[in-house]
């Protein structure tokens, strides 16, 4: 496969989780439809669904090894398994070399692990930045970073759309998107203890 570096990094700067923008990057050569891969891999960011496990990237490269290698033959699975097997457990030693690890919890951000524990730390200062993600299913998704929180709640009340989500990042590293609904000026929902 021809690197689509440029690519994925574009797309995660659409706001593509991880997982998202490898695969997604990827699509067209592999011949698959990129909203049904989107749809499907949306849960595997952050270390598949913010559990700071296997990092997206990393399931995202799998992923693409899978449908590059795979023979496809369901009524004989096992084929290629094996030697796509071999292939994941090899593009898995190499990004362990490269970078150090394949756990998003080591990755996340240039301090490795020490800035997670930091985060989860209620004794040490908090820094957190809000955002808001319109038409979030859709081509028009768009993302607005960076916000005060009264700046954040005011864009998101005064969107005209369903597919919407308000969200706060904690020290740069740790995003939340919450299900908040907006009703005569006051907002629901329940927030996660920050």
């Amino acid at each position: 496969m021809k690197a689509n570096k440029e690519v994925a990094v574009e797309k995660f700067n659409k706001g593509y989780n991880c997982c998202q923008a490898v695969i997604c990057a990827y699509c067209e050569e592999l011949g698959v439809k990129e909203e049904d891969v989107f749809k499907l891999t949306e849960g595997f960011g952050l270390g598949m669904g913010g559990l700071r496990d296997t990092c997206g990237a990393v399931t995202g490269m799998f992923l693409a090894i899978g449908l590059s290698n795979s023979a496809g033959d369901m009524s004989a699975p096992l084929v290629t398994k094996m030697d796509t097997y071999e292939k994941v457990r090899r593009a898995a030693e190499l990004f362990k070399e490269k970078k150090g690890s394949v756990y998003c919890r080591d990755l996340l951000t240039e301090k490795g692990p020490q800035a997670l524990r930091d985060a989860a730390d209620p004794t040490l200062p908090h820094s957190y930045e809000w955002y808001v993600i319109e038409h979030i299913n859709t081509p028009e998704r768009q993302v607005t970073h960076q916000l005060p929180l009264e700046e954040a709640i005011q864009l998101y009340a005064g969107l005209d759309c369903e597919d919407k989500r308000l969200g706060v990042t904690k020290d740069g590293i740790a995003a939340v998107d919450l299900a908040i609904h907006y009703q005569a000026g006051h907002l629901r929902g329940d927030l996660p203890p920050l």
